[in-house]
């Protein structure tokens, strides 16, 4: 996997192995993700603090084990069917 910065390959646009030819994806250009960085902040963000003051948000932190965060979701889950929430 290349990067543009950080790992390019030694030919601007070739694969260093195969030699095909190498792009980006249209999600991982830059316009796209300043305009998804733009809605989290604008749209997201604000639900996230609506829901944390209203005692309903619930986080799993994703970087753990897929096991741990496996538990800390189906708990969450298990959590709220019983209050009806």
């Amino acid at each position: 996997m290349y990067h543009t910065l950080y790992n390019p390959s030694k030919e601007a646009g070739r694969c260093d192995v195969c030699r095909g030819e190498l792009y980006q994806r249209p999600d991982d250009q830059i316009e796209t993700v300043g305009n998804r960085l733009k809605v989290y902040f604008n749209q997201t963000m604000p639900l996230i603090d609506f829901y944390r003051q209203k005692g309903l948000l619930h986080e799993a932190d994703g970087e753990k084990d897929i096991e741990e965060v496996q538990s800390t979701l189906l708990s969450v889950i298990r959590s709220t069917d019983r209050r009806g929430q």
